[in-house]
């Protein structure tokens, strides 16, 4: 259903930052273009979208293919799923823009002085809140022109020539708008500021926010091109919520998603508690070794460290509650 491409290797030294910039960009003006002429033909035909509105089930999208129902973990196969080339880190949280500035100099000195290898960075998240300095977004209007934010090449430049691996994560939220016409603009956007990501030399780029049905993948892989299609060397996973584990389906949710991803993560960032993080680390264990599932953990979670080395865990990263 969605096209793959083979896995890159993480890039060693810098290319040109500005080889897919053009094309960005231009996908930034047509998202605006576009985005102006959709709010213009909202006001014009309002009650052509009302009648919409109200068959919005006739707007998600189907996977005739798919079939609900419990299956054991380990019992389906999973097509063009190398778990092995999954990328494996230890990832601590790190500030991506402070109201203040950031010298990433003297925070790469201090990161690798503590022996850190890897940082998880927050690119995008909340109501369309970009969190760092885009050219993507200042073209869309979301942001000033003197945002005050990160700049991305100079913050993943120095990283990179520290050996400090620099994984993404990005809250989507196209899915979630009423109207296709409204989708497919918010999804080219979102899909913009991933490549321009990518292209500042993001070693990964782990994508939230999608559900635990049939649809979410889809949603996922129509991301996923759209992004590749502008970046085809973006390695992209998908962070499958917490409630994935409480569901019969959940095996189905997991091979459905890995047939979009490069990799996959499980978000429980939500876990308070050592002994909640160790239950649900237990129950979903078997899933979690067939995949080499990226486990998410709140950077507040005291103990998070010891509960995953218990569990033969070392693919993890940690994001803010």
């Amino acid at each position: 259903m969605f096209n793959r491409r083979l896995r890159r290797k993480i890039r060693i030294g810098a290319h040109s930052a500005t080889d897919n910039r053009p094309k960005i960009i231009k996908a930034a003006i047509i998202c605006t273009v576009a985005l102006a002429a959709i709010i213009t033909l909202t006001v014009l035909l309002g009650n052509h979208l009302k009648r919409q509105a109200e068959n919005v089930d006739s707007l998600i999208p189907s996977d005739s293919s798919s079939t609900a129902g419990g299956t054991n973990d380990s019992s389906e196969p999973v097509a063009q799923y190398d778990a092995s080339a999954v990328p494996v880190i230890q990832a601590e949280y790190v500030t991506l823009s402070s109201s203040v500035g950031i010298n990433w100099s003297e925070r790469a000195q201090d990161l690798k002085q503590n022996g850190t290898t890897a940082v998880s960075l927050i690119l995008y998240y909340g109501d369309s809140v970009v969190n760092y300095s885009s050219r993507v977004a200042q073209e869309m209007s979301y942001q000033g022109a003197q945002s005050g934010k990160t700049e991305l090449s100079e913050a993943i430049g120095v990283l990179s020539t520290s050996g400090i691996y620099s994984a993404g994560c990005f809250y989507a939220t196209f899915h979630q708008k009423l109207y296709p016409d409204i989708i497919s603009i918010y999804r080219a956007y979102e899909a913009a500021l991933i490549a321009e990501a990518v292209d500042a030399q993001f070693s990964e780029v782990t994508v939230f926010g999608f559900g635990c049905d049939e649809n979410g993948y889809i949603y996922a892989g129509q991301l996923f091109d759209a992004a590749r299609e502008l970046d085809p060397e973006a390695t992209l996973g998908v962070a499958l919520p917490a409630d994935v584990v409480e569901l019969a389906e959940r095996q189905l949710l997991f091979s459905s998603y890995a047939t979009v991803a490069d990799y996959l993560a499980l978000d429980l960032s939500s876990y308070t508690t050592a002994d909640s993080l160790r239950a649900v680390l237990a129950d979903a264990l078997t899933l979690i070794n067939k995949y080499n599932v990226r486990i998410i953990v709140s950077s507040t979670l005291d103990g998070a460290e010891d509960v995953l080395a218990e569990a033969g865990i070392i693919n993890w990263q940690k994001v803010p509650d």
